[in-house]
């Protein structure tokens, strides 16, 4: 049975205990007899949904292990590329020194041309430019706000307030 399947049932089961428990009409003895039986079934939907959910429990942690291997990868591979990327500039920076600007050579798998670019060099602290030649990124000081919040500041109540969460853990 798949969970959404128990859940759905679960549902099922308490409406129909508490129509059971409301039904002034029942007596006490039909009303023990019903209940019984859907305590059994209580029961075992409850245990079906236990194991549904330990098994998710246990997928959770094999995906976060995958994806620590994928982190792991992903970091040898970034290494690897940085490598190769330095590797590239350093034969070209070799292949400009060694040739004379404006040579032009080529074969039948590479041709080698040059092209003219501008380019900007600071001749200072970034720090000191003046503002219109600057970006500056905007964005909120969230623990600060928190740290604010907690403590009753009244300005910070006008831009956010805080959100009690429950987060599942899976050990």
């Amino acid at each position: 049975m798949k969970l959404y399947d128990i859940l759905s049932e679960l549902e099922i089961i308490y409406a129909s205990i508490d129509d059971i428990l409301t039904n002034p009409d029942a007596s006490q003895q039909a009303k023990d007899g019903a209940l019984a039986g859907l305590q059994a079934q209580l029961a075992e939907l409850t245990l079906a949904k236990e194991d549904k959910m330990l098994w998710l429990a246990r997928k959770v942690l094999n995906l976060e292990a995958e994806t620590e291997a994928v982190k792991a990868e992903k970091a040898k591979l970034a290494a690897r590329q940085a490598r190769l990327e330095r590797q590239i500039e350093g034969t070209k920076a070799f292949m400009q020194s060694a040739l004379t600007p404006g040579t032009k050579l080529k074969d039948g798998a590479v041709q080698i041309g040059w092209r003219k670019s501008t380019g900007v060099v600071l001749k200072g602290d970034v720090d000191k430019l003046p503002a219109r030649f600057q970006r500056i990124k905007i964005e909120a000081a969230t623990s600060l706000l928190k740290d604010c919040l907690q403590n009753g500041d009244s300005e910070a109540l006008e831009y956010a307030s805080l959100e009690e969460r429950n987060n599942i853990q899976i050990k």
